[in-house]
């Protein structure tokens, strides 16, 4: 079928890949503009680009849930880009449904004090799902094969890290310890006040 010849296509990841470097630079572009109009409504236009490529992450989605199938791509063992993508998609989806409630609450609030705390607690679940649209840059590895090799040799490399994380430790607490001991035992025996005060200052504490 047609569609599945789209999905399957390089052109469709390259798309999905321009699309998400395109969302990836508004979202810093936005947050830009919020930094120099502090306290200052988001333009109009934020919300109609953020949300047409939205509207382009879901259709994406749904087009792959129907090629490849949902058992294929979510029943299976382990996680995978795909639970990832789905993930960020879910955190869209909310972003949307907030937005559209929060404009909802400020054009029929007329002023009250439930309208107020209404208000900022959209507010506030807005704020998350801003944060939480920072991660979306990441899906941009899934369609660069150098960066999704980079991103799996360090996944691969971290049980390593930790082990040579817990040698340096040990070392470096041998080594204070060993370095405190001989200050304690010089401060016991009596030096000079200054030495004293030096060794008190640098030495005397593991």
């Amino acid at each position: 079928p047609c569609t599945t010849h789209l999905v399957k296509s390089h052109a469709f990841d390259v798309l999905m890949g321009f699309f998400i470097a395109f969302n990836a630079i508004l979202v810093g572009v936005e947050v830009q503009w919020q930094a120099e109009h502090i306290g200052r409504p988001v333009p109009l236009t934020f919300y109609v680009l953020q949300h047409t490529c939205a509207a382009v992450f879901i259709v994406e989605l749904i087009l792959r849930v129907r090629v490849f199938g949902f058992r294929n791509l979510y029943l299976r063992q382990g996680l995978s880009w795909d639970h990832f993508d789905a993930v960020l998609v879910a955190s869209i989806v909310f972003e949307v449904v907030i937005d559209v409630l929060a404009m909802i609450l400020v054009e029929t609030s007329n002023g009250g004090p439930s309208s107020t705390v209404g208000q900022l607690r959209m507010m506030r679940a807005l704020r998350v799902t801003k944060i939480v649209r920072t991660i979306r840059v990441n899906r941009i590895i899934r369609f660069i094969s150098p960066l999704r090799t980079l991103v799996f040799s360090i996944a691969a490399t971290l049980k390593s890290l930790f082990w040579a994380m817990v040698l340096l430790f040990m070392m470096m607490y041998v080594v204070a310890t060993m370095i405190t001991q001989s200050s304690t035992q010089a401060l016991a025996e009596g030096i000079d006040p200054i030495s004293a005060d030096a060794l008190c200052l640098y030495w005397c504490s593991l």
